[in-house]
């Protein structure tokens, strides 16, 4: 059986609930890849994947802790949106609309509405905490990719350092170099 929640504390740490085997040797079933979890956690946590969208600074920022990481979503209609962020130790899901089900204003999305909750609420419990990088599982391998091809970055291109399962790295490198827009601009 799978446990979403294995412990319920009061303020006090005291255990009002507690599920799950109490024996650290019970049997477990895998049902997620560990690699491909780690995959999907350096996707969400890639700050600069969603600056475009969201910029640099958005409530998505947790400074100084860019092992977290969180995805948005906003329901149609504007019924729902929700902000769920994590790190190795805390899991923090921020749920924002109106009780009735009725839509929420348009001005209330993932990014507007439950993510600066989520934010504060993460500022507060990383505070006075260190920065604990995620340790990439074997059977992984970061190679040098160009951003705007894809591909593995040739000599002229621009480098962003991206994981891929050992048996799917790619294998191609870009055609010609990349030249940044700002280089192609100046004079």
């Amino acid at each position: 059986d799978l446990i979403a929640i294995k412990k319920v504390t009061n303020y006090k740490g005291k255990v009002l609930e507690q599920d799950g085997c109490p024996n650290p040797n019970c049997e477990s079933e895998t049902v997620l890849d560990p690699r491909v979890a780690f995959l999907l956690i350096d996707i969400l946590r890639d700050n600069s994947a969603r600056a475009p969208s969201f910029g640099t600074r958005s409530a998505l920022v947790i400074p100084g802790h860019g092992e977290v990481a969180v995805k948005t979503g906003t329901s149609n209609n504007l019924k729902d949106n929700l902000t769920v962020g994590f790190n190795q130790n805390y899991l923090v899901a921020v749920w924002v609309g109106n009780n009735n089900g009725s839509p929420m204003a348009r001005v209330a999305s993932g990014l507007t509405g439950a993510s600066p909750i989520w934010n504060s609420i993460m500022r507060g419990l990383l505070a006075n905490t260190s920065n604990h990088s995620w340790e990439a599982p074997q059977g992984l391998i970061q190679l040098p990719i160009c951003p705007y091809t894809g591909t593995l970055a040739c000599s002229g291109c621009p480098v962003k350092m991206e994981w891929f399962l050992e048996e799917n790295r790619p294998t191609k490198a870009c055609q010609k170099p990349q030249i940044l827009p700002e280089a192609a601009s100046t004079p």
